[in-house]
C-alpha cells in the first residue's frame, strides 16, 4: 500500500484531517495496540463499546449471561500520555516537504487522534526557551479537537530549552504512564541530564522522537554558504569544502553523544527524517512500543 506523504496532504486541510489521513486505513488492521495501561488488580466490569481492546472482554460472563463487559483494574484502566513537542525557532528549519515543525506536529497529531480513538487520556506540553503551553492528559473525543487547534496555532519562536518541558512532565505525570518527547534535540546535551533523570527516576515509560531534516543530517554540495542560527540570528560566511569534514564529525559525535544519554536514562529513542512519509514514522514508533 502507497504510505501517504506529507506533501501530498493539502496544506489547506484542518490539522484532524491530516492526522486522519496519516492514521485511518493505515493502523486500521493492527489489532493489538502497542499503547496499553498498566492494570494490576481487577476492580469492576464495565460495559462494552465497540473499538475496546478485547484483550480485556469477560468471555466467562458472556458466556454465563451474554452480556458484553470490559475488565477493569484499579491501579490503571487506560493508557494516560503526555507528549512534549518543541516549539523553538529551530523546528522552523524550512524544509521539502515540511519543515521540522510541520512535520513534529502531524506525526503527534496523528499519534493523539490514535490514542484518543482509543480512548486513553492524551495531554501536550508546548516548550521553547519556557513552556508556551500545557493541556492535562483527558480522555474525551472533544479534546482532541483542542489539541489540534493548539498544534494548529503555535508559531515556533525563541531557543531551546527542552529541559522546561521534561521538568514540568515529570512534576504533573505522576501516576505511572507514557512520556513521548518530539524535538530535534539541538540543545547542549549535558542540560537534559538532570531533567531526564528527573522524568525516568519515576514510573514514566518514555519514548525520544528526534526530528531532523536530511540536509542536517548530510551537508548538501554548496559553494559559499551564509549560515544563520534561527534561534539566535548569528549569520557566518563559509564555504561548503572547509566545514563539511568538521561538521559531519560533530554531527556523528553529537548523535551518539544523545544516544548514550537516552540509554543510560533508560528512554527508548528513535530519529526521523521530514523526507520520509509520516506514516512510516508512526509505524517506526508503533514497532518500537511493540518491542518494549
Amino acid at each position: 500500500m502507497k504510505q501517504p506523504r506529507l506533501k501530498d496532504l493539502i496544506s489547506q486541510l484542518p490539522l484532524k484531517l491530516k492526522a486522519a489521513r496519516v492514521v485511518e486505513g493505515f493502523i486500521a488492521g493492527i489489532h493489538s495496540s502497542p499503547f496499553r495501561g498498566f492494570s494490576a488488580e481487577f476492580e469492576q466490569h464495565r460495559s462494552y463499546q465497540p473499538g475496546d481492546d478485547l484483550r480485556y472482554f469477560d468471555w466467562k460472563v458472556w458466556a454465563r449471561t451474554e452480556k458484553r463487559v470490559i475488565r477493569q483494574y484499579s491501579e490503571e484502566t487506560n493508557l494516560k500520555c503526555t507528549f512534549v513537542v518543541d516549539c523553538s525557532a529551530s523546528m522552523n528549519w524550512p524544509g521539502d516537504p515540511a519543515s521540522k515543525w510541520e512535520y513534529a506536529k502531524v506525526l503527534t497529531a496523528s499519534l493523539v487522534h490514535l490514542l484518543i480513538r482509543q480512548r486513553d487520556a492524551t495531554g501536550l506540553i508546548l516548550v521553547s526557551d519556557t513552556v508556551q503551553d500545557f493541556r492535562q492528559p483527558k480522555s474525551f473525543s472533544w479534546y482532541e479537537n483542542d489539541l489540534f487547534t493548539l498544534l494548529e496555532t503555535t508559531q515556533p519562536a525563541r531557543e531551546t530549552r527542552f529541559d522546561a518541558g521534561l521538568a514540568l512532565a515529570a512534576q504533573t505525570q505522576q501516576s505511572r504512564g507514557l512520556v513521548i518527547l518530539v524535538s530535534d534535540f539541538l540543545q547542549p546535551v549535558g542540560d537534559l541530564l538532570p531533567a531526564l533523570r528527573l522524568l525516568s527516576s519515576g514510573r514514566q515509560d518514555i519514548l525520544a522522537v528526534q526530528v531532523l531534516d536530511p540536509r542536517e543530517q548530510i551537508l548538501p554540495e554548496l559553494q559559499d554558504v551564509l549560515l544563520q542560527d534561527l534561534e539566535s540570528g548569528i549569520k557566518m560566511e563559509t564555504h561548503f569544502q572547509q566545514v563539511k569534514p568538521d561538521y559531519q564529525r560533530a554531527f556523528t559525535a553529537w548523535q551518539l553523544e544523545l544516544k548514550a544519554l537516552f540509554a543510560d536514562t533508560g528512554i527508548q529513542f528513535l530519529r526521523v527524517s521530514t523526507d520520509e512519509p509520516v506514516a512510516v514514522a508512526l509505524m517506526e514508533i508503533l514497532n518500537q512500543r511493540r518491542r518494549k
